[in-house]
């Protein structure tokens, strides 16, 4: 009896399932629910979500950039309205890297320490034992209901980083459908429980060579709502989010399209010496010495830049007093805002020969990787020529047929054929170019004989006809005065004046060139 009771009191059978009818309850169900986006195209409510993707690509950083936006209510992007929810983030490895990002989050966004205490935001040292009895799954709905108490707003949002240490805190396997199963139905009880969306970090399998899926068995991709793929471009601080299938799913509408996400290095130092400042607080020894150190910047992920050369000590103590004041961010005034129609005009020229140029190359270096496509267009931005490429493959152009690790790139059918027509364009362009050309010429030679022939009318004393009006040696209609003289660039008739000729100099006359003198006029 007892064990029947304590299976009755079970974390995942405190929420009941809800029965609706059609009619009236349908009706108010649908009248009454919440806007079901929490960042619309990426985070909706009470859903399960999976961002995953290869070690590097920067999957913890877009995580806590969503979170703190959630949290914080501001858009996200600068741009992305969200919809404020508390959020609580379980750290499984390197929490103290955590909080570093957490502080330069906050110092990007122009919000200081004691602003920063009043976040609906609260990060968990440890993951939850899941999948393994109750305890595990009783002491992480305690940990959220703890920090709610002090939130201002209901929890919206678990981030869960990630899959592989909850698996081992556990003693579960992700490979075994039955073990993964249990971890599964841990985190859909954790989201019921506390009616939050789940947001689980994955990494890839080390055996899927083309990284386009979750690590786990098939559930990891039929379980979730919303799945996200984080793929690192290249070594530069950059990643680039997929929705859209095969990369990932959306339950909840139209997969976003691709996302480029662009990343800087913030220094958390002012931050923090602005808080000790304001409150008359010396500072602590380890910020002190880090404050009177000149950082270069680069990628914390990247420890000395990879040099195996020996170093000094002195290095290794600066080097670790960077890491542990500067993080990465998502740099917002790198994504596109509104422009200008002029801007957008222009913009959309330069794109639309970037991507000629991208045709052009993949037609005479068919599967070009993407090393070698950046190769061929030196002097082009990387990242102008990857957007290129993903809108080429949207708009189904280009294919991309991986090599192992590797891209591979391909013109299709309707990429050959856009090529066509547009080397068909600079064919017709050209022709009509050629025939202006031509026309110009025509009218020039036409302008140089006909100053010839009013030059030697002049030398014969014959005023050449104007206006079709017969001239002859020095006179013309009688009874008129004398006119005065012309000024140089016009003719004088009893109406005022009329344009002047062109001269031979200029095929194409303009202002103080190719004007001719008329001659002198009497009566």
């Amino acid at each position: 009896m007892r064990e029947h009771l304590a299976a009755l009191d079970a974390p995942h059978r405190q929420v009941r399932a809800q029965i609706v009818r059609p009619g009236p309850a349908l009706r108010d169900a649908l009248a009454a629910a919440a806007p079901q986006a929490l960042v619309p195209g990426y985070v909706y409510v009470d859903q399960q979500h999976v961002l995953y993707g290869a070690p590097q690509s920067l999957k913890t950083f877009t995580a806590l950039d969503l979170g703190l936006h959630i949290a914080s209510g501001l858009p996200w992007l600068g741009r992305i309205p969200v919809m404020q929810r508390g959020v609580v983030y379980f750290a499984g490895e390197a929490a103290s890297g955590v909080r570093v990002r957490i502080a330069a989050w906050c110092a990007a966004r122009g919000i200081s320490v004691e602003q920063a205490a009043t976040l609906p935001f609260a990060l968990v040292d440890a993951v939850p034992t899941l999948g393994k009895g109750d305890d595990g799954l009783r002491d992480a709905i305690s940990r959220v209901e703890e920090v709610a108490a002090d939130f201002s707003v209901p929890v919206g949002l678990l981030v869960l980083d990630n899959m592989t240490r909850i698996a081992a805190v556990a003693g579960l396997s992700t490979t075994e459908i039955g073990e993964y199963g249990r971890i599964l139905a841990g985190i859909d009880a954790l989201g019921r429980v506390t009616q939050a969306a789940t947001l689980t970090i994955y990494h890839v399998p080390i055996s899927d060579k083309t990284q386009s899926r979750p690590a786990g068995t098939y559930q990891s991709t039929a379980n979730p709502d919303v799945i996200i793929k984080a793929e690192r471009l290249g070594n530069g601080l950059n990643t680039l989010l997929r929705v859209a299938p095969p990369h990932g799913k959306s339950r909840s509408g139209p997969p976003a399209r691709d996302l480029l996400l662009r990343l800087k290095e913030q220094d958390v130092r002012p931050w923090l010496i602005a808080s000790y400042e304001q409150a008359g607080h010396p500072l602590p020894t380890t910020l002190a010495h880090a404050a009177a150190e000149e950082f270069a910047c680069v990628d914390p992920r990247e420890g000395l830049n990879g040099i195996a050369t020996a170093i000094s000590p002195e290095t290794v103590v600066r080097e670790s007093l960077r890491q542990q004041f500067t993080s990465l961010v998502v740099d917002h005034s790198s994504v596109p805002q509104v422009v200008s129609t002029v801007a957008r005009d222009q913009r959309a020229d330069a794109d639309a020969a970037l991507e000629r140029q991208v045709l052009d190359a993949l037609d005479r270096r068919p599967g070009a990787s993407q090393n070698t496509l950046r190769a061929s267009l030196r002097g082009t931005r990387k990242i102008d020529i990857d957007h290129a490429v993903l809108d080429l493959i949207e708009a189904k152009l280009v294919d991309d047929r991986p090599k192992g690790s590797a891209h591979a790139y391909y013109l299709t059918d309707a990429g050959r054929a856009r090529l066509r027509a547009a080397r068909a364009r600079d064919v017709a362009d050209a022709a009509e170019g050629a025939a202006v050309v031509a026309e110009l010429e025509q009218g020039a030679a036409e302008g140089r004989r006909g100053g010839a022939q009013r030059r030697a009318a002049r030398g014969a004393g014959v005023v050449p006809p104007q206006d079709g009006r017969p001239g002859s040696g020095r006179g013309t209609s009688s009874g008129s005065s004398r006119p005065r003289p012309s000024r140089r660039g016009e003719h004088r008739d009893d109406l005022g004046t009329t344009p002047a000729i062109p001269s031979s100099r200029s095929p194409r006359p303009h202002k103080g060139r190719g004007r001719t003198r008329s001659p002198a006029r009497d009566e």
